[in-house]
């Protein structure tokens, strides 16, 4: 019965989601923190989506490393140390609530990644990269790191404002983040950053950039891409709430849906951005193999 469960095509795969479940108890007294950091913190609200879409791209592309021969040794290493490393950590006193999570999730990264370089090597690992990359954001941002994110952002929503304001001909005089019009004065708040959004926006771009592309370089080049898109996006909604402030009623920037539950709206416009781009590349992509194609037949 063993030796059949073991010869079982579904016998690694099954194994590997299950050591991946069991390794999140490396956690330990900090697994409610990560709870609720997923279920009332809007800037950790992605933590839980990224390890489905993780399974998602592995099991969709199973084919392409489970004929692979595993690597125990390394394996083995990797699954000991990531293990150790986080266990370790119980014992040192945390001020900062997020660090801790921050620091073991690098040990329960490694457990993982070192589980599936026992059963499928490096070889194996290398052809299914994306997915295990992208689970890196499912290692919470220490409040240090999450505070120049949301700076950044802040800074760079205020450049695009400028822009915009500038290009639809809106006088206005601009203190770093704030920004004064006649009737209208607005400060580009922590909250008003657009960090969750933006988390959301990088996730459905790369997912998006793996799906369709092919080369490494345009995939990169179109996640980073995503960054100013991002900017704009969350300058667009500024702009949009603080006009209709301005010039239509000003309870537009206090009581109304586009200030409270409009960003959707601003995320869907950046998407119709990004997508045609995307489907540009891969259509060149697309024509460029055929081309290649083509004059390899005719050398031959």
């Amino acid at each position: 019965m063993v030796q059949k469960l073991k010869d079982s095509p579904l016998f690694k795969p099954v194994l590997f989601i299950l050591v991946s479940i069991i390794s999140l108890a490396l956690f330990g007294k900090e697994i409610p923190e990560l709870i609720r950091l997923i279920l009332h913190e809007s800037e950790y609200s992605h933590l839980g989506i990224v390890p489905l879409i993780t399974l998602f791209f592995l099991w969709s592309g199973r084919k392409q490393f489970l004929s692979e021969r595993g690597l125990v040794l390394p394996g083995t290493i990797m699954v000991v140390v990531g293990a150790v490393y986080a266990l370790l950590l119980n014992f040192v006193h945390w001020n900062d609530l997020v660090l801790p999570l921050s620091l073991k999730g690098f040990g329960v990264i490694m457990v993982i990644y070192g589980t599936f370089i026992m059963f499928w090597g490096f070889s194996g690992f290398k052809k299914v990269l994306f997915p295990f990359i992208l689970l890196l954001l499912a290692i919470p941002f220490p409040f240090s790191v999450l505070d120049s994110i949301i700076r950044f952002l802040q800074h760079g929503s205020a450049v695009m404002v400028d822009w915009l304001f500038t290009i639809l001909g809106q006088s206005f005089v601009r203190d770093d983040i704030s920004f004064h019009l006649d009737k209208v004065s607005i400060t580009i708040a922590p909250e008003c950053s657009g960090i969750r959004s933006t988390m959301a926006l990088i996730i459905t771009g790369a997912v998006a950039a793996e799906m369709f592309l092919k080369r490494p370089w345009i995939k990169v080049l179109m996640v980073l891409f995503l960054i100013p898109l991002s900017l704009l996006k969350n300058a667009i909604r500024i702009v949009t709430i603080t006009m209709l402030a301005q010039y239509v009623d000003m309870s537009f920037l206090t009581h109304s849906f586009l200030h409270k539950s409009g960003g959707v709206i601003f995320y869907l416009i950046v998407l119709a951005i990004y997508f045609p781009v995307l489907f540009i590349l891969a259509k060149l992509e697309t024509q460029n193999k055929q081309t290649l194609s083509v004059k390899v037949e005719e050398g031959n």
